[in-house]
């Protein structure tokens, strides 16, 4: 990771010191929200302990200290609507993570995760390691943890009602990851409530995305019910990044699931086919395809193929891609990594279209939970007809029982979308498709269909399905498109050492034998595999 030079660390530091900006003097919202406009009221915050007596829970903490066998302790953490006061003091960043109690011995343990948390908020907001020699990185997290979020702890309730929303943070991230979408939700008048979910076998406090996070989710709906008298447990919606978004299809698919509605930030599969077997929740949505009913609204980049969700009929969704958003930038990590360290531009577009994200996420939700059925009709005029793969947010809306994109009919100056290549090459036979690819590239080679992501989706696809010929071509033509790529997948089967992933490992280097012959590299790597 690079990280920033020293001129740019003091323009960061003056950035994020916690004095009044003009952004907050002219009311277009705190310091952390780049664009995004307050809603009508102000954001309250809230911290506790539940408890679920139901299941025994234990971990060893670093150190040697240990927590359990007691009951599985499950943070919860609550924005809400409140009332504004002259004299409110906003809450920093740091107090995010003062979770510490001693409730029901939990006190160890609770440090532990806000030392976990913390460290690693430092390194994906501003990519310092903590421990490390950098004094820069270290004093551009001292001033993140000094800055001015949106909310007042414990501030007074809004009166009324709100439809409550359910937040669920990614794969190795922390339980704050996204707390800017989580003020801006609650300013326009959602409660929003998150967790930690650890590993529920206590081997970790990565978040654990399968039973442990179902039940953790059970307990956070319960606790919140009980003790926010403004959230309207009846009216509940669910977002989640990555492994938090596959959690959220999960979620949804329980028997009885009280969700009316999901966002989904970047799953990481919808540029993979149903075939590959690294991803199980979508084996759960189809085989709960009834349950699977509720609107959606699923974000990726461009390459998104969205096969799993063309496949839930049921449900009326909407595909927006945002192709300037690396995998963390659909959080607000992502981004404040990015204008910490990143090039000026890379950060300028990539708050542009996290801000239209969170814009989206707020009218959609208000659309499906507060009885506004009109209010993401904009969202869909405006992102409607923009190019996909463009500077700006496209936007594909497909209705209840649609399960296949229109029909490619070839044309000149456009190419089919990572949606219609699956079909349009399935129809041809496997030399004739691979020409048509290599044509294809030739008229375009810039369009989503030769990202890296939707060219390994294919080629494994057709590996999975033991149909050697249509690899053997598909070969071809990515020998042209992506010369690179069988030393890419060299390096994709080596994330995966586990014994359940060798089958997964040995195709992927089956592909890249096909794709390049004879590559002393790709030999070794199957020799290293063994039979």
């Amino acid at each position: 990771m690079q990280l920033a030079n020293p001129m740019r660390v003091l323009v960061l530091v003056a950035l994020l010191a916690p004095t009044p900006s003009a952004a907050q003097e002219a009311n277009v919202g705190p310091r952390l929200w780049g664009s995004l406009e307050p809603g009508a009221h102000a954001v309250g915050y809230r911290s506790w302990w539940a408890f679920d007596d139901a299941r025994r829970y234990a971990m060893t903490l670093d150190g040697g200290g240990k927590y359990g066998p007691a009951a599985r302790p499950v943070l919860v953490n609550v924005w809400f609507p409140a009332t504004r006061a002259d004299d409110a003091e906003a809450m920093e960043y740091a107090e995010y993570f003062e979770i510490e109690s001693d409730e029901r011995g939990v006190g160890a343990y609770s440090s532990a995760l806000a030392s976990y948390a913390r460290d690693v908020a430092a390194e994906y907001t501003v990519g310092w390691v903590p421990d490390s020699q950098d004094a820069g990185g270290r004093a551009r997290f001292d001033a993140l943890l000094a800055t001015a979020t949106a909310c007042v702890r414990d501030a007074p309730p809004a009166a009324g009602t709100f439809p409550l929303v359910l937040y669920h943070s990614g794969y190795g991230s922390s339980f704050e990851d996204n707390s800017v979408l989580c003020e801006f939700l609650a300013s326009h008048g959602f409660v929003v409530a998150g967790s930690a979910f650890p590993k529920g076998d206590g081997s970790s406090f990565n978040i654990d995305a399968f039973e442990g996070s179902l039940r953790d989710l059970d307990v956070l709906v319960r606790s919140v019910a009980s003790r926010v008298p403004t959230a309207d447990a009846m009216r509940v919606g669910m977002a989640g990044h990555s492994g938090g978004a596959h959690t959220t299809v999960r979620y949804r698919a329980e028997p009885a699931s009280v969700v009316d509605a999901i966002v989904l930030l970047d799953t990481t599969q919808d540029a993979h086919g149903l075939s590959d077997p690294r991803w199980e929740f979508p084996t759960r949505a189809l085989e709960r395809i009834d349950a699977m009913s509720t609107p959606m609204l699923v974000t990726a980049n461009a390459e998104a193929s969205f096969v799993l969700m063309d496949g839930l009929v049921h449900a009326e969704r909407d595909y927006l891609t945002l192709d300037a958003l690396g995998h963390n930038d659909f959080i607000s990590q992502g981004v404040l990594l990015l204008e910490s360290t990143g090039s000026d531009e890379d950060a300028r577009v990539a708050r542009y279209e996290y801000d239209e994200l969170c814009r989206a996420i707020r009218a959609f939700f208000t659309s499906a939970l507060a009885d506004d059925a009109a209010a993401f009709e904009g969202v869909r005029e405006r992102w409607s007809s923009t190019p996909l793969g463009g500077p700006d947010p496209n936007l594909v809306h497909v209705p209840r029982g649609v399960s296949v994109p229109p029909v490619y009919a070839p044309q000149p100056g456009i190419p089919p979308t990572p949606r219609q290549l699956r079909g349009y090459l399935n129809a041809l036979d496997p030399s004739e498709a691979a020409d048509r690819m290599l044509a294809l590239f030739a008229a375009h080679p810039d369009a989503p269909i030769f990202g890296p992501n939707v060219s390994f989706g294919l080629m494994m696809e057709s590996v999975f399905a033991g149909d050697s010929e249509r690899a053997r071509e598909l070969a071809r033509a990515y020998r042209t498109i992506r010369p690179t790529m069988a030393r890419s997948m060299v390096t994709i089967s080596g994330w995966y050492t586990t014994p359940r992933r060798i089958p997964f490992r040995r195709a992927v280097l089956e592909a890249a034998e096909l794709l390049a012959p004879g590559d002393e590299g790709v030999a070794a790597a199957r020799d290293a595999l063994g039979d």
